[in-house]
Order: structure tokens, then C-alpha cells, then sequence
């Protein structure tokens, strides 16, 4: 084989995992759940280790929670303040906990390498927090921490494919289900767009109607380089009172590799 045909066909194969390297990230997030809205930025890093596990690890997150008749509450995890809500707080310090993490071979999380060491180091780092320690008990949980993180580095999907995933959508474990259009070239990387509709799973408190949702990842010779997704429909839940409460609700995120 030739070197340039090799090189041509190493082109059109996606690569297998996140870039080998060092890689920081910023993920910005926005979400709405009827008359509420979740602005969020995220820093992460990503570091291979041994075989198929890599190092992730959030280094800071900022967010602005809105909702009516309320000022908007802010946070920012590098300017710690009295006033910060405290699920944000939460978050942040589960997230920041380094998790050792296996990915399968298109670069999708599938478990934690130690989840019993890594949901020792989440408790402590709650335990530090000015936070009720009591409400960090559903949030660690290694299962659920993967599934959050898959939705940040949903892998990479095959041109034609039906992708299927799961992860939270407006606070529901739900299922989607994507067709993928053809790859294309966007300058000097590759793009596949994905697009479909999400259920939530049986078992979940609430349910989703008429709930669309896309995917376009973007990759390059290092890897994964940029993933765009969003969802919009109907949020099916319990009021206050006997009959159920329909909420619209969006969400869009962007995670982009900065170096």
C-alpha cells in the first residue's frame, strides 16, 4: 500500500477514542424546563492511561439559574461565596473528584475503572462542602455519574447508523434514538449529524411526549473534537394536585477541545 492511499484511508476511519494527550475542554450548557432556565460552563480535562481508560476531571464550573419571579442565582466554583446554591456547589464537587474511566471503542464512557474509590472521594469532597450532606447521597452514585458523562462524550457514531444512547434529559433517564446522515468533510475534520426522538425509561418518575433531539459530532486525526446536541418536546410530570403537569423543555449543548 502506498503512503498517500494509506494516509487517505486513515482519514476516512474515525478515530477510536478521545486524543491521546492532555486535553482541556469547555462544555457550555443551556436548559429549560417550563419558565426555568440552567446556563452552564464547564472546564474539563481528559488524560489516557493505561488501555482503554482515561483520567477526566472538571476544573471549574460556572453557572446562572433563572426562574420566575426570582433574581437569577449565579455560581462560579473558582469564586466560592456564601450565596452560591448549593446543588450547584454539589455538583461542582462531585464533578472535580478525578474518575478514572473505561471508554468503549468509539470513545463512549462505559464504567469507572475504581467506583468504590471514586464514590469514597466523592463523599469526602461533599463532606468539605457548606452543603446538606444528605442531599448528595442520589448523586453519588458511579452508574449515574457515567451516564452524565457519556452525554458529555457521547463517543463517536458511524455515518448511516442507528445511534441509541441513554443519559438525563430534564431530569429523566430517557432513551434516544438518532438516524445519522453521511459523513461529511468540514475543512480539515469530519462531521456525521444525527437526528431522532428520546423516551424516558419506564421505570422514571415522569415521562416524555413528543420529544425530538439531533447530535453532530465533529473529529479530526487526534480525535473527538466537538459535539453540538439539543432536544426539545414535552415534560410529563406530577403536580401538586391530582392531574399531571405538561412543561415544555429545551436544552442545547456544545463541548469543544481547546488544546
Amino acid at each position: 500500500m502506498s503512503l498517500a492511499l494509506g494516509l487517505a484511508l486513515a482519514g476516512c476511519v474515525p478515530p477510536r477514542s478521545l486524543p491521546d494527550r492532555e486535553v482541556h475542554w469547555v462544555e457550555a450548557t443551556l436548559t429549560a424546563s417550563g419558565g426555568s432556565t440552567l446556563e452552564g460552563i464547564y472546564r474539563h480535562r481528559t488524560e489516557r492511561g493505561n488501555g482503554s481508560v482515561w483520567r477526566v476531571v472538571t476544573d471549574r464550573t460556572e453557572g446562572v439559574v433563572s426562574a420566575p419571579r426570582s433574581p437569577p442565582l449565579t455560581f462560579d466554583s473558582a469564586r466560592p461565596s456564601a450565596a452560591d446554591p448549593w446543588p450547584l456547589v454539589l455538583q461542582h464537587a462531585i464533578a472535580a473528584v478525578p474518575a478514572e474511566v473505561r471508554l468503549d471503542d468509539r470513545g463512549r464512557p462505559l464504567s469507572l475503572l475504581d467506583p468504590e474509590h471514586w464514590a469514597a472521594q466523592a463523599r469526602q469532597a461533599v463532606d468539605q462542602a457548606d452543603v446538606p450532606g444528605a442531599s448528595a447521597d442520589a448523586l453519588i452514585d458511579p452508574d449515574g455519574f457515567v451516564v452524565n458523562l457519556a452525554r458529555t462524550f457521547p463517543g463517536l457514531p458511524a455515518a448511516h447508523e442507528e445511534w441509541r444512547r441513554t443519559e438525563r434529559l430534564a431530569g429523566l433517564v430517557a432513551h434516544r434514538t438518532e438516524r445519522c446522515g453521511p459523513k461529511r468533510r468540514d475543512g480539515g475534520h469530519r462531521v456525521v449529524r444525527c437526528e431522532g426522538s428520546a423516551v424516558a425509561e419506564p421505570s422514571t418518575r415522569g415521562d416524555l411526549f413528543d420529544t425530538s433531539c439531533w447530535t453532530e459530532v465533529h473529529w479530526d486525526a487526534e480525535g473527538l473534537l466537538k459535539v453540538e446536541s439539543g432536544y426539545s418536546g414535552t415534560l410529563i410530570t406530577s403536580g401538586e394536585g391530582p392531574d399531571p403537569v405538561d412543561l415544555p423543555i429545551a436544552g442545547q449543548r456544545l463541548l469543544a477541545r481547546e488544546r
